[in-house]
């Protein structure tokens, strides 16, 4: 606990003040220009509070050159591996850069004032109380809400700042407030500002940065054992221990691996293939150069993914049918809409996709959701046992 009145109020004031920036944004109460200068203006402030107040440890500058690079390497290289696949395109922000630099200083002080607050307030620390204020401060910081359609977006962009203000919090924790802003600004700036963006939507490129903040933990992990002279060496981890460590991730890297090479995966929604696929089976499906009347085959139509069996062919057209449908499919399709033949059904496997999806909305954004919460289970999986380990050698 804070020992003194003074403390409380130089704790709570840039907290207020940075709740005050977010609050007169999001009520669309500053027009113009004060749009942005009044919320610079109260960063700046809080900065200036906090400065003398936060404890700035001596930066271990091996650590600032090296690792924190490599920890924005890590966490950005998912997100730009993705525009391998999915195409490069010219950022927003850099298609009139004018305009742009009202909003990059915006961010730039609003990172620096919420990582100041955050280094105030983490003095005395336990996993619980980290847990809190990087909630605190993701909801705080949540800047992206108008570019969300569904609850499903809003949630995996939130999951994503979770994730990277708990990262925060723990180098905060171990190296102090320098490293800590170096690596958000790093991290932000290029992810919001560089030229070059992969050509893909808001949550999928979260759930990039989702997958890179877990390599950076492991890079953190792998740096306070190595240089900190309050920890001894941890004992090495059995082969056993690390896999179990990053299996989830050897998982989803290979249904993409398999998504690369023509292999799918889908879960039914609808019982319109019963008693041959029932929803919530899952269907392995894989890319075909010829198919033959009979075959359940999955196709997109109209922006939906159906799973259908061939009913017939007429003049190079496909004909579909729903086993339990009494009549054939309104639509005609072409082979190159077709995304695959069914070679195996597994049963109920995905029944908490489908019920996650009808409640998103979409298949589609239940599955990134899905995802999603895999990886923050993961990542707070691996992040408590990190804690705990340097908790426990540090209170010796």
């Amino acid at each position: 606990m804070l020992s003194t009145t003074r403390q409380y109020i130089l704790t709570l004031l840039p907290f207020l003040l940075i709740l005050t920036a977010y609050m007169l944004k999001y009520l669309n109460v500053l027009y113009g220009a004060a749009f942005y200068l009044v919320p610079i203006v109260l960063n700046i402030l809080v900065v200036t509070i906090t400065y003398r107040c936060v404890v700035y440890k001596k930066p271990t500058y091996g650590i600032i050159s090296s690792y924190i690079p490599l920890m924005i390497a890590s966490t950005l290289a998912p997100f730009f591996f993705s525009g391998i696949i999915f195409g490069f395109g010219k950022s927003i922000y850099f298609i009139e850069p004018i305009t742009a630099i009202m909003p990059f200083i915006l961010t730039l002080t609003s990172l620096m004032a919420i990582e100041h607050v955050k280094a105030l307030m983490l003095k005395k620390w336990n996993l619980l109380f980290i847990l809190i204020i990087s909630i605190i401060m993701s909801v705080i910081m949540f800047q992206t809400v108008q570019f969300v359609t569904n609850i499903g977006e809003m949630s995996i962009l939130f999951m994503r700042e979770l994730m990277m203000n708990m990262v925060t919090s723990i180098i905060i924790i171990s190296y102090g407030l320098l490293p800590a802003v170096s690596y958000r600004l790093g991290v932000d700036m290029i992810w919001y500002y560089f030229p070059i963006q992969p050509m893909i939507k808001m949550y999928m490129s979260s759930i990039m940065l989702m997958i890179g903040l877990i390599a950076s933990l492991f890079i953190l992990d792998y740096t306070k054992f190595t240089h900190s002279p309050l920890l001894t060496p941890k004992a090495e981890a059995s082969i056993t221990g690390k896999i179990k460590t990053i299996f989830p991730l050897i998982i989803l890297g290979l249904v993409a691996l398999f998504q690369i090479a023509g292999l799918h995966s889908f879960v039914v929604l609808t019982g319109s293939m019963e008693p041959s696929v029932n929803p919530g089976d899952l269907v392995l499906v894989e890319k075909e150069d010829h198919y033959n009347v009979g075959d359940i085959i999955v196709f997109s139509t109209q922006g939906t993914i159906i799973v259908h069996r061939i009913h017939s062919v007429e003049d190079n057209y496909i004909i579909t049918k729903g086993d339990a449908n009494n009549y054939i499919d309104p639509w005609k399709i072409r082979s190159d809409k077709i995304i695959g033949k069914t070679f195996a059904v597994l049963p109920y496997i995905g029944l908490p996709l489908v019920a996650i999806s009808r409640l998103l909305g979409t298949y589609y954004m239940g599955l990134l959701f899905t995802v999603s919460v895999i990886l923050l289970i993961l990542f707070l999986s691996y992040y408590i046992k990190l804690i705990k380990r340097w908790y426990m050698y540090e209170i010796r």
